[in-house]
């Protein structure tokens, strides 16, 4: 993890682009950033720049960057995703050929399905969290699949294309996109793998859909609303569950406009979570985003599940670990991987070390396969 930028949500971005970005252009866009609006205008700089000089893959990451902050009414968030898109089938064909979309209601779920090398262990059937994307997956889908595990990675409501464009929002109830995406490929028995918010809308899923065996937290994810809490404060976040719980809309939406109006920041982070849900205001959101726990759900999920978490995870409160893992009561087995600073893989989702996980998860994937032979 490099220290690229003061801004701890700028910064984290920073490194996701490292995957793509020479590490010397890296350093000088990030001096360049001095909040989110200037990332916007530098991001489609440089990726018009990467594109007039034929470097596809490192443009197609910079539209993406720019496109990632963009609140829907910016006039260039649905070019810069369809910049992406086709610059990053461009770099990967062999990807596009896998690509294929799942009738949802009035829209469509996107899916990439990646067949296992040589004999298939297992179907692993993932999907990432609040602002992922299935192509920002294929990475380690790809090493997954290189261990023997065919993989479909799927897009749910309020995810990548689903949302921007067939405009479904996200929804709490997320056996419901898992149960179209079985039903299509006709999978009697799976693993079912969630990434960041992942780590809510995966067990949740899992504790009403039966056909799946095995669950992967990649992020515990107990309580999103809860995620809150460490920036805002005790007081202020205890006061701010008060006023939701009580359905003081006006006295929330009030506080909250004006502060995006003072602050690109919350800006948003509000916009963003009012588009992910359908939402109207503040309020819609953080009412709906206090919807999103495992509190009732956890002692349904029966499965063997793996909770992968890192030490500095700036995004989720590291007691949600225990909360969630303690709370499986009725799971056949539990096992929590904390990973460290030390391994390069201490902060959200692992970012700058996901091979580790993945080693991780094949490793439990074995052991299980020993333990039922």
């Amino acid at each position: 993890m490099q220290q690229l930028h003061e801004d701890i949500t700028l910064n984290f971005m920073l490194n996701r682009l490292s995957r793509a970005v020479d590490a010397d252009e890296l350093r000088t866009f990030a001096t360049q950033i001095d909040g989110i609006e200037s990332w916007v205008e530098h991001s489609l700089d440089a990726a018009r720049q990467a594109e007039r000089a034929g470097r596809p893959n490192e443009a197609a990451h910079f539209y993406r960057g720019a496109e990632f902050f963009m609140t829907e009414d910016h006039p260039e968030k649905a070019e810069a995703y369809e910049r992406f898109m086709s610059l990053y089938y461009e770099v990967h064909p062999e990807i596009a050929a896998l690509r294929t979309t799942l009738v949802y209601g009035a829209g469509e779920l996107a899916v990439i399905d990646i067949p296992s090398v040589g004999k298939e262990k297992d179907v692993i059937v993932a999907c990432s969290g609040f602002d992922g994307l299935i192509e920002e997956m294929v990475p380690g889908m790809l090493e997954l699949a290189e261990n023997g595990y065919r993989c479909i990675i799927y897009e749910g409501p309020g995810q990548g294309s689903a949302l921007r464009r067939s405009h479904l929002p996200m929804i709490y109830d997320w056996e419901k996109p898992v149960a179209v995406v079985l039903d299509h490929f006709r999978l009697d028995s799976c693993t079912l793998l969630g990434l960041s918010l992942g780590g809510y809308l995966a067990p949740r899923a899992a504790a009403f859909e039966q056909r799946v065996k095995r669950l992967i937290a990649w992020g515990p994810m107990y309580d999103f609303i809860d995620c809150f809490r460490p920036r805002m404060g005790e007081e202020t976040f205890a006061g701010l569950i008060s006023m939701i719980d009580a359905g003081q809309a006006e006295v929330i939406n009030e506080v909250l406009m004006t502060r995006m109006e003072e602050d690109s920041t919350t800006k948003w982070s509000m916009a963003h979570g009012m588009h992910t849900c359908g939402g109207h205001s503040p309020f819609d959101f953080l009412s709906w985003a206090r919807t999103l726990n495992l509190k009732d759900v956890s002692h349904l999920i029966e499965q063997d599940t793996l909770i992968i978490a890192g030490t500095r995870d700036h995004l989720v409160p590291p007691e949600q670990i225990w909360q969630q893992a303690s709370a499986l009561t009725n799971a056949h087995s539990v096992s929590v991987r904390i990973c460290t600073e030390y391994e390069d893989a201490s902060e959200h989702c692992q970012v700058t070390n996901t091979s580790l996980v993945i080693a991780e998860i094949v490793s439990w994937m074995d052991k299980l396969d020993q333990r039922d032979e």
